[in-house]
């Protein structure tokens, strides 16, 4: 009776390196061919919202061609020597505008193609002839200025101070372009061409843990319980006056995930009756609320301060709301239960300390007054980066 043949493990070694190299080359080659386009419009005239506004410049900017800028102030012909640009290129290129999604590539839509990839209201990815257009605020959701950014009088933008700034304005432009390059650059060689930061931390997490699938109506049903972000006057909405505090919890998030034991399992459970057990993780209430769950209102407004009515809320934020005696006359409609718990702390605790090490090198640099350089732009991209992740 023959047996199963034996794994060389020296083989399987070799293997995982070969596929390795072959991956490090082929993200080489696609870095190769990333592009990003900024645009400068007419201002913003906040005594007339409705003014329609139009982009007067552009700039088309890789490490593998000279800028390409376009500056006229006919909006047709200004779209029609934007797409004569992207067509003369000589390869196919993904093109990063960062924000792009929600306004530079509006000017654009007429003449976008196939298959359009959105979140919200915002485009996440689309074909423009050759070449696919991203917006690089998915995978960096921060203001490009968190980076670096140069001092600008935005009032040079305006129509009579247009062409004796020309070359101001272009120059702003094109360090921008520089600037955006870099960070979508570093980000890329890092992570890959995620569509999202979610997608990277996605990608990074399955380095650790083991992740089900728990299916797309399961999903939709959770999300319900989820809230985050929350900024809100504790006292309500109205006219004060006096002294204000403000109250912000340093590292909320990455704490949770790192201590707390969070339902990973892909099998769950509704019931009515049988009360809080060791395997529930969400409650679905209705009681008198002191500002302690969260609830959206009748507008749609995720608020705390819903004096009563259901709310759907994990059991840590019940839990603690009992204790406080922040909520009462309680009914419980349903409890949701999980099989199976993990903190994240493999994914977490290492990224957080490697950043309180950056940010530490980060504040030394600037004591000695070095805020620019080599050294310095890395490690703001990589303290962005692991925030973001």
């Amino acid at each position: 009776m023959r047996g199963r043949p034996r794994l060389n493990p020296a083989k399987i070694q070799s293997n995982k390196e070969e596929c390795a190299k072959r991956a490090a080359k082929k993200l080489e080659e696609k870095l190769e061919r990333v592009a990003v386009l900024d645009f400068e419009t007419d201002p913003f005239n906040n005594k007339k919202p409705d003014e329609k506004i139009y982009p007067f410049a552009a700039c088309l900017y890789s490490d593998q061609f000279e800028p390409i800028v376009i500056w006229n102030s006919n909006f047709s012909t200004f779209i029609l020597e934007l797409l004569q640009a992207l067509e003369a290129l000589p390869e196919d290129y993904v093109i990063y505008a960062h924000n792009g999604g929600k306004f530079d590539f509006m000017f654009l839509v007429k003449h976008l193609i196939g298959k359009i990839s959105f979140k919200g209201r915002g485009i996440m990815s689309a074909k423009i002839g050759r070449h696919e257009l991203r917006d690089s605020f998915h995978i960096i959701p921060e203001k490009l200025a968190n980076y670096k950014k140069d001092v600008f009088d935005y009032e040079s933008l305006a129509k009579k101070n247009l062409e004796k700034k020309k070359n101001e304005i272009i120059q702003y432009m094109i360090h921008d372009c520089e600037y955006l390059f870099d960070i979508v650059k570093s980000f890329l060689g890092e992570f890959g061409f995620k569509i999202s930061i979610g997608q990277a931390a996605w990608a990074e997490i399955k380095k650790d843990y083991k992740i089900k699938s728990i299916g797309e109506n399961t999903d939709a049903i959770l999300r319900d319980y989820f809230f985050g972000g929350r900024v809100e006057c504790l006292a309500g909405r109205g006219h004060f006056k006096g002294d204000y505090k403000l109250i912000d919890l340093n590292s909320a998030y990455p704490a949770v995930m790192a201590n707390q034991k969070h339902p990973i399992g892909n099998h769950y459970e509704w019931r009515r009756k049988g009360g809080i057990n060791e395997n529930t993780c969400f409650i679905d209430l209705t009681c008198r609320n002191h500002g302690a769950l969260v609830s959206r209102t009748d507008a749609g407004e995720t608020s705390a301060v819903i004096p009563y009515g259901r709310f759907k809320t994990t059991i840590w934020e019940f839990r603690t709301a009992v204790e406080l005696k922040l909520i009462e006359d309680i009914k419980i409609h349903q409890y949701v239960d999980c099989d199976e718990f993990t903190t994240f702390e493999k994914f977490v605790v290492p990224r957080y300390d490697k950043r309180q090490l950056v940010k530490a090198r980060l504040d030394e640099l600037d004591l000695a007054g070095i805020i620019s350089g080599l050294e310095f732009d890395n490690l703001t991209k990589e303290s962005i980066f692991i925030k973001l992740l």
